[in-house]
């Protein structure tokens, strides 16, 4: 714990810069984003659309720089590294990375979320398992691959020209596929809603698990390697191989309605309006 603490103060240290800019557009999106309004106005048109921006772009992208930025410092790939010739704990080396993540990252993102809600006059403490798990959900959906990706690689530049090829890959795949009518992202060609979107996630995320696992715990660079080359096509084409009748079932089970239908009677009367009609069910001895 102790050799986890001065590698965290040490990696401050040396990205204190990126720390000071990742904060400030954190502080600003909070701002904006509670000073939404659905109010149709010039000035609230433009807060929203900057608060759209940061949202959906640049947070994600400094958070993703940062948390590289955080695992470079000693990176995993190779035989030069000068931290190996050091006593590093591998155990207290992650500890550290994702104790900077989360104290600059999560921990940021918490405080803006509950201030959004005060804001908007909500009261954050009234629902705090929802604010923890939208925090769990943006680490382990926008962090962790991220983390896992700058376990392979050596460089930013790498990590990006990485995740450029898996885009023009999906995007050469489409425009192949396309006109035979097959997909190829599993959240597309299954097409059963969350069902299908859950199972991606899942994929991603123990994908992203695994390999920081592994280079952390073993440095075998080639083997990680090879988990997220093997993760890539199964995202890609995992889709096709899902069974459709079996995932609608599933998620027809999962989400029956626990709602009493059978007092509800639709009327049809022909040539004129559509009438519905909603008769009671009387609960115990009537009257």
């Amino acid at each position: 714990m102790r050799q986890a603490w001065h590698i965290f103060l040490k990696d401050v240290r040396r990205l204190r810069y990126e720390l000071i800019v990742v904060l400030a557009l954190t502080a600003v999106y909070a701002w904006l984003q509670g000073h939404w309004s659905p109010l149709s106005s010039a000035r609230t048109e433009r807060l929203n659309v900057m608060a759209g921006l940061l949202r959906g772009f640049l947070l994600p992208m400094s958070w993703w720089y940062l948390a590289s930025l955080a695992v470079y410092g000693e990176p995993l790939p190779g035989d030069r590294q000068f931290w190996v010739t050091r006593p590093y704990c591998r155990t207290s080396l992650l500890g550290a990375k994702l104790l900077f993540i989360v104290a600059f990252v999560s921990v940021p993102l918490l405080l803006a979320d509950c201030f959004i809600l005060t804001l908007q006059g909500f009261h954050p403490w009234v629902s705090p398992g929802g604010l923890l798990w939208h925090g769990l959900a943006v680490f382990a959906v926008l962090l962790l691959p991220m983390i896992a990706l700058a376990c392979i690689t050596t460089s930013f530049a790498q990590a990006v020209l990485a995740v450029l090829a898996i885009i023009v890959s999906i995007i050469i795949l489409e425009t192949v596929l396309s006109p035979f009518g097959r997909g190829t992202m599993v959240g597309i060609s299954v097409g059963s809603g969350w069902m299908a979107s859950s199972l991606f996630c899942l994929v991603y995320i123990a994908a992203a698990l695994a390999v920081t696992i592994l280079q952390y715990s073993t440095r075998r660079t080639w083997a990680a390697r090879a988990v997220f080359l093997a993760a890539v096509p199964l995202l890609l084409f995992g889709g096709r191989f899902l069974p459709r009748g079996s995932m609608w079932v599933t998620q027809s089970r999962l989400l029956e309605s626990r709602t009493d239908t059978s007092s509800i009677t639709a009327v049809f009367a022909p040539g004129g309006a559509h009438r519905q009609e909603s008769r009671p069910r009387l609960i115990g001895p009537s009257a």
